[in-house]
Order: C-alpha cells, then structure tokens, then sequence
C-alpha cells in the first residue's frame, strides 16, 4: 500500500505523537509498505526530505504551546504534491491544520481515512481557561466532545490506543468502526543489553547520587496536566534523604515545578535535567531505580512501555489505561494518593536484589506487547478494514 501519515508534529520534535508516527512509518515500510509523512515546519515555502517522502508544509510556530507549528488547512499549491503521492489510505494523526489539510485531500481525491486519537483533549482545558471558570470548562469540554465526535464519524476507520479512549469516544457519539491499537515503539532501542553501561553510570554521577540513594524518574513534557505536583510533595513528606526526583524533559511549565520544588524546599531532592536528546533517552530510563507518573490524561502512555522496555519498574497513579499494563507488585504498581506513592517506594526499597531483578524481568516481558512489529500488523489490517 502507499500510506500517507498527516501529522502537525514529527521529528525533530519529541512527544508522544512524534514517536508513535516515527515508529509506524519505519514498521509498516519493513512490511513491504510505501510510507509518506505530510507535516509542517517553520517556514514559508514547502519543503521535503528524504526524496520526497517527506512532506513539510509552511507553518509558524508557537512557542507558548512548546515549540509546536501551526499550519493552516488550505494550501494552494500541496495538493499537486499529494495527488503525485497516489495514495491507498491517509492516516489523520492530529487535528489541526496538517489533519484537516489532509481530510480535504481524501474528499477530493477519494481515498479512505483511518483517523487516531492520540489525546485525550478533555484534560487540556487549562490551556484555555486560565482563571478555570466553570462555565468556560463546561463549554470547552462540550466543544470538545463535539468536535471529536465530528472528526471520528468522518473517517472510515478510527484507531483508540486503549480500552479507555474507545469508551471515551463511545460517549461522544462516535458511530464509526474503533479499533484498538496500543501504539509501538522499537523496544531494541530500551534493552539494557544494547546500552553502554558506562553512560548509565555517568548519568548518576552526574547528578551526584551515590549507591545509597533510591531515585525515581519522570520522563514526558513538563505540563501541568501531567501532574508532577503529586511526586514532587511526596517528596517533601518523605525526610528520607536518599530519595530523589528526576524530572526529565521540557516544557510550557518547568518555571512552575523548580518554583514548587524550592517552596517545599526540596531543590538538593529533586533534580531538573531539562530537554534531553531522543537518542539519550534510554539511558535516563536505565539510570535509575522505578519511573513515575502521576497523570490522568493519557491515553495509552508510551513512557510506560518505554521504561517498562527498559526494565523499569512502574509508580503510576491508578487509571484505565493502565488495566493491561501495570500487574501489582510484579512489574510495579499503582497508587491514588501521595501516602499510597511513599508506601509503593517503601517495598521497592525493602526488596532484595533477587526481588527486584524479576522485577524488571517481568517489566521487560510486559513491554513485549507493544513491539513495533505488532503495531504494524495491527494498524495494516485496519487500513485493510478501511
């Protein structure tokens, strides 16, 4: 098939989306596929890379939303570029401008949408409504409902990464096929045996902890709908002076969390190291003892099966989508409250070594699920579906 990825977010960029995209397309040409990602970039003109497998629309970006670029929907000279493509199936990954740019080309040109919902928008409300008047909240989330509602049943299949957002766009009154489809990752890239062990213990040093210290790490964008709040005041309760927070990565309210972390006092506990190169990112998981996160807003979360792929255990906040993925006390735990966070750090520092190892042999079995070359073969019949 000759696949068209429409995403408003792809690589230099990392986030969630990025990396789903990144994955798909590399998959689903090891299948023998023909894959091409439309997208944007800070620019004017259109560019492509890679021999025009990659197409870059004009877009202006928004630094307030963390780097991300606008497009608008109408382009006046790319259609010629995507008719040239000849494609079986576009796959809508986003709703902005690059995603409805490319629902007007699959009218126009009649080839099939496959659309997926990658978040869950109903907890980004903040973003609009600072001052968090009910009545804003209550219309947004309205809107939103709405909206997803309208972009699902204009496509021909949809693709929920988790019981939790086929529910989710059940409620909205989505009437067209859903199907769920964990998004992949390339879990070579977390294997501990193919990471260089020096830098692992590198990046600890760094940070100046020793064998003592119990550290655990948050990996995703620094936003407050992630919740990093929660983990940060646990640590504030916990005197224990061996326990510590990495938060890594960037985002809109980093400023926020380091002016959190001095209020309670805990800047010498919890450790900011800002952006960090995609390539690197393995080895922060690898780094440190358990990975946490304390968000309810995601809808499958590829940082849990990213450090679960590295044999990271899992401190996550109790949610749906996490029914298939987190076993108690086997490859981690959940939690509801900050006293159930500091109890689920306490048995992981009481464990042996024999406890812990089969611990994150068991994260690395879990992670097994979501391989690169399942999230293919899944997303292929669902285009076959389409």
């Amino acid at each position: 098939m000759r696949i068209g990825l429409f995403t408003d977010a792809y690589l230099p960029d990392i986030n969630g989306v990025v990396s789903s995209v990144a994955t798909l397309k590399h998959a689903l040409e090891e299948l023998g596929h023909t894959v091409f990602i439309i997208t944007n970039h800070k620019g004017v003109k259109i560019a492509e890379d890679e021999d025009g497998h990659i197409l870059r629309l004009p877009g202006l970006e928004i630094k307030k939303f963390y780097g991300y670029k606008m497009s608008s929907p109408v382009q006046f000279t790319a259609d010629a570029y995507i008719e040239k493509m000849d494609l079986d199936v576009i796959h809508i990954q986003t709703e902005a401008g690059v995603g409805m740019f490319g629902r007007q080309m699959a009218k126009v040109l009649h080839i099939p949408i496959v659309y997926t919902y990658h978040t869950m928008y109903e907890d980004y409300t903040h973003y609009f409504n600072p001052l968090e008047f009910d009545s804003v909240e209550k219309l947004g989330k309205s809107f939103i409902r709405a909206f997803s509602r309208v972009l699902a049943n204009g496509s021909q299949a949809v693709i929920a990464p988790s019981e939790k957002t086929k529910q989710a766009l059940i409620q909205y009154g989505v009437m067209a096929p859903i199907y769920i489809v964990p998004t992949g990752l390339d879990l070579s890239e977390y294997d501990r045996k193919n990471l260089d062990e020096t830098r692992v213990k590198r990046i600890r040093e760094e940070l100046g902890f020793s064998q003592e210290d119990h550290i655990v790490v948050f990996v995703g964008r620094i936003a407050k709908e992630k919740a990093i709040e929660i983990p940060i005041e646990a640590i504030c309760k916990n005197k224990d002076p061996h326990l510590h927070l990495v938060i890594v990565g960037g985002g809109t309210d980093m400023e926020y969390y380091q002016d959190l972390a001095k209020k309670y006092n805990v800047e010498n506990r919890v450790h900011f190291t800002g952006k960090i190169p995609k390539e690197d990112i393995a080895y922060y998981y690898a780094a440190f003892d358990c990975f946490v996160s304390a968000s309810l807003s995601e809808t499958q979360g590829m940082t849990y099966d990213e450090a679960l792929a590295g044999g990271v255990p899992l401190l996550c906040r109790k949610d749906d989508c996490l029914k298939e993925v987190v076993m108690e006390g086997k490859n981690g735990w959940q939690y509801e409250n900050e006293s159930m966070y500091l109890e689920c750090i306490q048995k992981w520092k009481e464990f042996s070594e024999d406890e812990k190892r089969r611990m994150r042999n068991t994260a690395v079995r879990t992670a097994d699920q979501f391989s690169k070359e399942s999230f293919a073969k899944r997303v292929e019949r669902v285009y076959l579906a389409a």
